[in-house]
């Protein structure tokens, strides 16, 4: 079994919470290695869009460092746009690593190791990488069209910000979501971790948008939410402290 790394991509925090798109990737990835007699030794993931070169990601500059120091490697990818989505990033990155002896196996195309040496190699994997760029900028427009009728039509558009909802048509004030984020400031400020505050919040039997408990990152985020929003912040706490010593004086 020779050695090889993986990567994988989702491009929500949702898809990553859920394991779908990843798991379908890895079992890809796992059974392609296993018929080629592979030995994934570690497995790269990130959680973002594609747009972003790779490496500038979190987990992608990990990846691109151990090209960069180690001996050559296999890389294990399930699909092209999973790495790349910017022609130009594949061909510079795939350039580098054929250079160094690093081998790219992109499953969905039969694994075939892309080799920008010969000319016919270089002109193949251009197309590809053009192709996956267009299809990724047919989306964005397809979007972009699709939002602009809907605000041509007065329709709402995305989730209402935290701590607000929508009702007949205008935003409102949603309590147990300001508690939520009022309760969160006020436990970090406490001392409390990230995973600390999250398994707190979630003890009290507050739970996000989908009704799914919260998550460490997601208490990142809305903190780093509530410190753009000075207002909304100071109401959300004082709500919180308000409740808490509610329940403390109804406490026996």
């Amino acid at each position: 079994m020779q050695p090889a790394v993986a990567y994988t991509r989702v491009s929500t925090r949702e898809q990553d919470d859920s394991g779908l798109g990843l798991e379908s990737q890895s079992a890809t990835l796992t059974g392609y290695a296993n018929s080629r007699q592979l030995e994934i030794v570690h497995l790269f993931t990130d959680v973002g869009s594609g747009a972003t070169p790779l490496r500038d990601r979190p987990q992608g500059s990990r990846l691109y460092r151990l090209t960069e120091s180690g001996p050559p490697v296999t890389i294990l990818v399930a699909k092209l746009d999973r790495a790349f989505r910017s022609s130009c990033d594949a061909l510079a990155t795939i350039e580098a690593w054929t250079a160094r002896g690093t081998a790219l196996h992109i499953v969905d195309l039969g694994g075939a190791s892309m080799d920008l040496a010969s000319p016919i190699g270089r002109c193949c994997f251009t197309m590809l990488a053009a192709c996956a760029e267009f299809e990724r900028a047919l989306i964005s427009q397809r979007t972009r069209d699709a939002l602009a009728a809907k605000r041509a039509r007065g329709e709402q558009i995305g989730a209402p910000p935290l701590g607000w909802r929508y009702h007949l048509g205008e935003m409102v004030p949603h309590p147990e979501e300001r508690l939520a984020l009022g309760y969160a400031s006020i436990l970090r400020q406490e001392g409390l971790t990230l995973k600390a505050t999250a398994h707190q919040l979630t003890q009290m039997g507050y739970r996000n948008r989908k009704g799914k408990p919260y998550l460490h990152w997601w208490v990142s985020a809305v903190l780093k939410t509530l410190e753009g929003d000075a207002k909304l912040h100071g109401a959300c706490v004082l709500l919180a402290h308000e409740h808490r010593a509610e329940n403390l004086e109804s406490t026996p």
